[in-house]
């Protein structure tokens, strides 16, 4: 089958697009990659900055300049997608992560070719209703959350099955430490959810934190920028950092929304060998054998309860890791999720 992947593959992205395209690729697929996000130089240099301008001098407009014309970036990505399939044919046309593309670049990819049209929307329940805008216009619609499937169904969109993510055992890979570098770990974005429940990480000796808008948000409160050590963690050294951290934390962005939909960590920390402890969602317990294979938290005390318990108790720890990681190993990888998501589409 040749599919065209959609995503964005830039160096800063999350590699989700090279996961899935190692995954179908290694099931015997031909695979072509599309950029997503291309940007208009129309867009950086004029239609924003005169925008902004006209919004500072207080000049109001019925919409921004250049909304309509081909030249701004959600214009030359649309047209983009669809040169890209009229000049690959493919059977599939993939689109990773909810990519804003128009109903009428996908109602024009439908008449013009007979690819279907799939799309994997990653963005959790808080963005419920931006998806259920976008739904009716794919054949087949992946949801990473049970919850968001079922709010589909219930508002007449039939064509949604639920898959979560996987991990890639190449890009994830376990190690075992010499030692330790770090007690306790978390990598990602700044949501006031996270640093609610962070804020205790700052009683501990060697806690770190990694990832955008922590030290923005904290610039005043010297114990949070102690614990705080840079706006990234990429590649080899995000894997690194998962082995050789003793407890390694995962807060979802969207817990203040709905408990459901699992993220990339909940797979890649385990497929390192590191051991997790995550806020729990609904779909955890089909996905692993809780606590044996990960630990869960509902509420501060008991996050903060567990990360001391789970210090004191190298061997527990140690031993729900290495549970933790066959489990990937057997059920949670992206060739399985490939294999799934394929399976739905052939109808077996």
């Amino acid at each position: 089958m040749k599919i065209l992947l959609v995503y964005s593959f830039k160096e800063n992205a999350i590699p989700l697009g090279i996961h899935c395209e190692r995954a179908l690729t290694n099931l015997g697929h031909m695979v072509i990659r599309h950029e997503s996000t291309a940007v208009s130089i129309y867009d950086k240099l004029l239609f924003k900055p005169v925008n902004k301008l006209l919004s500072n001098l207080r000049i109001t407009r019925e919409q921004p300049i250049g909304k309509n014309s081909n030249l701004n970036s959600i214009n030359l990505r649309n047209i983009g997608l669809i040169n890209a399939v009229r000049e690959t044919r493919p059977d599939l046309v993939f689109i990773l992560r909810g990519a804003d593309f128009s109903p009428e670049t996908l109602l024009k990819i439908k008449k013009e070719s007979n690819a279907k049209l799939v799309c994997w929307w990653l963005e959790g329940p808080k963005a419920i209703e931006k998806s259920l805008e976008k739904a009716p216009y794919y054949d087949f619609y992946f949801i990473n959350s049970r919850y968001s499937v079922e709010e589909h169904k219930k508002r007449g969109v039939k064509n949604c099955y639920y898959l979560p993510f996987g991990a890639d055992l190449e890009f994830y890979k376990r190690t075992i430490p010499a030692e330790y570098q770090c007690d306790v770990g978390f990598v990602g974005a700044w949501d006031q959810n996270r640093q609610n429940l962070l804020q205790g990480l700052t009683d501990f000796d060697n806690a770190s934190i990694w990832g955008p808008k922590w030290r923005k948000k904290n610039n005043k409160d010297k114990k949070m920028l102690r614990i705080i050590k840079g706006d990234g963690i990429y590649n080899d050294d995000v894997a690194k950092f998962y082995s050789t951290t003793r407890i390694n934390i995962n807060i979802d962005a969207w817990y203040n929304y709905i408990p459901s939909g699992v993220s990339l960590r909940i797979f890649d920390i385990p497929a390192c060998g590191g051991f997790l402890l995550t806020d729990f969602v609904e779909e955890l317990p089909e996905l692993y054998k809780l606590p044996e294979e990960m630990e869960t938290f509902k509420t501060q005390d008991e996050f903060i309860g567990k990360i001391k318990y789970y210090l004191k108790n190298d061997k527990k720890r140690e031993k729900i890791a290495e549970n933790g990681c066959r489990r990937v190993i057997a059920d949670h990888t992206y060739e399985i999720r490939m294999k799934q998501l394929l399976n739905i589409i052939s109808g077996n």
